[in-house]
């Protein structure tokens, strides 16, 4: 199903009077399609705010004469616009309710009084958020895995050198890899530190000395050349009728939703929709956005606190640790990709990757800078088991644990030399 084939149907789906097919077809879509969701939110949270004002007018004296001739010149208009049967039934089964009934006519008549560009709100253009994004001094917000679950990770910035990032507890990904811990990156001293709140510890590590100016950090909006960019409609976020803008890289499986305040003209609200190699759709969403927001520069201070006990520099800092991960998972996209254009088939080596956007720094593991072989590939037959091993960090000595790559297009960081051992034999003697 299309989008333009489900916002046909929303009304329908919300009202409950769609054929059980119509609904599922709704339901799949609605599933893996953020901005119909968002239609589909804003649809509801505008009849239950006509429901209220309904209950409200049904206290009054207004006669049932005066808002079934109001109601009725609605339903003509839809029937010269030659609007769908099921929009006309859902008019009849307004009628028949005085409640419905006074909602609608309140609606009809303050549209038609104020205006529908007064209604909806004041325009908004890509251009003119992305200036006030890099206007902006400073920024902080929550990463949450969907809207309503709770944050994995917090972070501040102060333009243009700045950066903390709080993770949250054990979740998944790289918060249940960095659950606890606060990672801190002064950019100008070229300084990063690591502090584990539980343990008391404190990593010193080195940071690239550079700018990290506000609108390269929040999901690198400066660069958006890889991105085409859409208008999709408003949703309501709160109070706020939110303008949607939707961002989505022209070769790869990023789509970026942004929701921005038609006042303010800034981002208030995110999500990122990623499709692994199974087809599969996985989201996170940025909340709680606020922008020149006073922060305290104490909090970004790269020097270890007091009661920290201080640990020497490791390869295996988290810093480089996430570094290699985005390598792996980089590579295991290009590989991907490859499978697709030779039927089936995996590369007989990574070397093979770099039509596809691999730069030779990709195959280096940050962790390890000093081997000329940084991952270890081992070639998959085809149409490999989603769990069997093809690519993981080489190593002389295992410390704290290694990144490892999947068929299934996962990377998952493994502690347990043994563990890892009995996955490397079990790939093998897979499919």
């Amino acid at each position: 199903m299309k989008c333009a084939e489900c916002k046909e149907l929303l009304v329908g789906y919300m009202e409950k009077v769609l054929a059980e097919a119509e609904k599922r077809a709704v339901e799949s879509h609605l599933e893996a399609c953020p901005p119909c969701r968002a239609e589909l939110a804003q649809l509801i949270g505008l009849r239950d705010r006509l429901v209220t004002n309904g209950k409200d007018l049904a206290q009054t004296n207004l006669e049932d004469a005066v808002l079934d001739r109001i109601l009725r010149e609605q339903s003509l208009k839809l029937r010269k616009a030659n609007k769908i049967d099921r929009q006309l039934q859902l008019w009849r089964k307004i009628m028949k309710n005085r409640i419905t009934k006074l909602a609608a006519a309140a609606a009809i008549i303050i549209v038609a009084l104020i205006g529908i560009h007064q209604f909806i709100g004041p325009e908004v253009v890509w251009a003119e958020v992305l200036e006030n994004i890099r206007n902006s001094r400073t920024l902080t917000f929550l990463i949450r895995t969907s809207e309503e679950g709770p944050p994995i990770a917090k972070a501040m910035v102060i333009d243009p050198y700045l950066m903390r990032t709080e993770f949250l507890g054990e979740q998944e990904g790289a918060a249940r890899l960095l659950g606890g811990q606060i990672l801190i990156v002064d950019a100008e001293k070229g300084k990063g530190l690591v502090l584990n709140r539980e343990k008391k510890k404190a990593k010193v590590c080195p940071a690239d000395k550079t700018a990290l100016p506000i609108y390269d950090t929040f999901r690198n909006f400066r660069d958006m050349e890889d991105f085409s960019v859409e208008q999709v409609g408003r949703r309501w976020i709160g109070d706020i009728q939110a303008v949607g803008f939707k961002l989505k890289k022209k070769e790869g499986e990023r789509e970026i939703m942004v929701w921005a305040d038609p006042e303010t003209k800034l981002p208030i609200l995110m999500e990122e929709t990623i499709e692994d190699a199974q087809g599969r759709v996985g989201q996170y969403v940025v909340t709680d956005i606020v922008f020149d927001a006073e922060l305290d520069p104490i909090l970004f201070s790269v020097e270890p606190p007091d009661g920290y006990k201080i640990e020497e520099p490791e390869y295996n800092s988290v810093v480089n640790r996430v570094k290699s991960a985005v390598n792996v998972d980089r590579i295991l996209k290009a590989c991907r990709k490859y499978v697709a254009e030779n039927k089936g088939q995996w590369p007989d080596s990574l070397k093979e990757l770099t039509k596809y956007g691999i730069e030779e720094e990709t195959f280096i593991n940050p962790q390890r800078p000093e081997r000329e072989v940084g991952y270890i590939y081992l070639k998959p037959p085809a149409s490999p088991s989603e769990g069997r091993i093809v690519l993981y960090e080489a190593y002389d000595e295992w410390k704290e644990g290694i990144n490892v790559g999947y068929a299934g297009c996962r990377v998952q960081f493994v502690r347990d030399e043994s563990d890892f051992e009995k996955q490397l034999r079990e790939s093998s003697q897979s499919k």
